[in-house]
């Protein structure tokens, strides 16, 4: 958990040596999306944000099934982008998707 500026701080730069160092697309991945919702949450920088999240759900949507919970959790970051700037109507279609998603990925008690 990250409890201050400082040790987002030092998370941010530790996802983004991650990204500088490895070539594993789904590693990559979930860098980019950690390093969104440090970017929508900590800083807060919702145009970084959604590069984060439209770069990771972009790169899922081709790797893994249409159906699956990092393809929501990548939606769901895109449906706060939109929220933080005021768009609700397109906020509220990116969470209709991925709770879709999420109703048919998740069993009922997973903890996503």
């Amino acid at each position: 958990i990250m409890a201050s500026k400082e040790d987002a701080s030092k998370g941010r730069r530790l996802l983004i040596r991650l990204l500088s160092e490895t070539n594993d697309r789904l590693l990559r991945v979930r860098a980019n999306l950690a390093l969104g919702f440090l970017s929508l949450v900590i800083a807060p920088d919702v145009d970084q944000a959604s590069e984060y999240f439209t770069v990771s759900h972009g790169i899922l949507s081709k790797l893994l099934p249409p159906i699956h919970p990092l393809i929501a959790k990548a939606l769901i970051g895109i449906g706060y982008c939109f929220y933080a700037r005021h768009d609700i109507k397109a906020a509220k279609k990116q969470f209709e998707m991925a709770f879709d998603i999420q109703k048919e990925a998740l069993t009922y008690r997973h903890p996503d």
